[in-house]
């Protein structure tokens, strides 16, 4: 069957036509569903304004609008500030949505991001954040959220996060600045040079290779529904897109083996999560990655859950407050030393509640109860209920600050051995008591 018999076959037995299509729109204003197709043009309206956009349904399901693409028309990106400002280029080719209808766009609700890569050489990687927000024209169109990540082209948009646009910089540094001549959330020190999709040679910086085409999309996000609908209407709308049934609560009712899988978190909806046995991962921390974060961040999550990440507090107040949890965490040493700590009762706090640790019962393990100060704590971030000490990363700070298995160093004192532990790494999991209900 040919591409475009493909396509035709999936419009028609599309779900996104008539009384069901105006539906989804009511709910998902900024939705992207060209009427009776999956791909095409179609017209956003937003407050008094209204403007046509790309919608791209091929790649990774329905509902995405095209906010970049970069394919080998020869477009050239190299513009200045009122271009990148209102945008350029053909939507049914390569363009540049503009950074006004980007800012109106994320900042009426939660929206995902996903950027589509081809090489020269026709492999494909992609790079998913489940929460991409840029600020207005007051902050420079200021990158100020990712959420988390997850794909196979790797995390390189992290180095750019709370960068403002920039334009032209190759004017501030010597040398090559062949990938500086372009629009982009650069700082004057290069951090974010690594992702520059709008330079003359497109960069993403843990595949150095040359691409033959770009495309970056968004979509609301799916878990974020407005207060004026209801919440079971999430699940109802995300099998339409995803055409599965519902998804299980934890990794723990999904018996699934290690890997990341999708599990539906109440008031929160489908989130993708790493299982481990059924063990859900909640925080992993070992090498590079800064868990010197802001509030903002520590509340929707950051990093890769393949890789270094924290999963976020929203998500772990719904997931801990919906049923009993247990929580467990590995700690290991510059020598391989493993030491772990078990808590049967795991729960935590509402964003009102500044996310305080309100549960941990009974404590077991070989490193030693080193939550046990941190109860009743509420979670201190650099913005944030941050005392005069600094510990380099957010977490339930008792008046000692220990225990901080988000710091920029940790070392726990064991009475078993006399000395104190220094954390290398840690991992945190959590699942439900075996006891507990769904």
């Amino acid at each position: 069957m040919s591409h475009d018999q493909k396509m035709d076959e999936l419009n028609r037995n599309s779900y996104f036509t008539g009384i069901l299509r105006s539906t989804l729109l009511g709910i998902y204003p900024t939705l992207c569903l060209p009427d009776g197709k999956v791909s095409g043009i179609h017209n956003i309206k937003l407050d008094n304004e209204s403007f046509e956009v790309a919608c791209d349904g091929e790649i990774a399901e329905p509902g995405w609008i095209v906010i970049q693409r970069r394919t080998n028309d020869n477009l050239d990106f190299n513009r200045g500030w009122e271009e990148y400002e209102n945008g350029f280029g053909n939507i049914s080719g390569s363009f540049f949505i503009g950074l006004k209808k980007l800012h109106k766009l994320t900042s009426m609700m939660p929206h995902e991001l996903y950027i589509h890569l081809e090489s020269l050489s026709g492999e494909i990687r992609y790079a998913n954040y489940n929460r991409f927000e840029i600020g207005s024209r007051f902050t420079y169109y200021k990158l100020i959220s990712l959420g988390l990540y997850n794909g196979t082209a790797g995390d390189a948009f992290n180095y750019a996060l709370y960068n403002e646009f920039m334009v032209n910089l190759d004017r501030y540094f010597f040398g090559d600045s062949t990938n500086l001549n372009t629009g982009w959330w650069i700082s004057y020190d290069q951090s974010g040079i690594g992702s520059n999709l709008n330079a003359a040679h497109s960069q993403w910086q843990p595949w150095p290779t040359s691409f033959r085409s770009v495309q970056m999309m968004i979509r609301p996000n799916l878990k974020s529904v407005p207060s004026k609908c209801e919440p079971k209407k999430e699940s109802w709308i995300r099998k339409i897109f995803s055409g599965i049934e519902a998804l299980p609560k934890s990794c723990l009712e999904s018996k699934s083996v290690e890997g990341i899988y999708e599990i539906e978190v109440p008031n929160i909806g489908p989130l993708p999560v790493y299982c481990e046995s059924s063990w859900t991962l909640i925080q992993r921390k070992c090498c590079n990655l800064s868990f010197d974060r802001k509030w903002n961040e520590y509340k929707a999550g950051f990093g890769s859950i393949s890789d270094e990440f924290f999963i976020g507090l929203e998500n772990l107040h719904q997931m801990t407050s919906s049923q009993p949890y247990e929580l467990f965490i590995q700690l290991r040493d510059h020598s391989e030393n493993i030491r772990f700590a078990q808590y049967d009762n795991f729960l935590i706090g509402n964003e009102t509640e500044d996310y305080e640790l309100k549960s941990l019962g009974r404590y077991s393990g070989t490193i030693g109860d080193i939550l046990r100060n941190s109860r009743n704590r509420k979670f201190s971030t650099s913005d944030k209920n941050r005392s005069w000490i600094s510990t380099k990363g957010g977490w339930w700070l008792d008046s000692w600050h220990s225990g901080n298995l988000n710091g920029k160093r940790t070392q726990i004192w064991v009475e078993e051995l006399q000395k104190y532990f220094v954390v290398k790494a840690s991992k945190m999991w959590i699942r439900p008591k075996a006891n507990s209900s769904n």
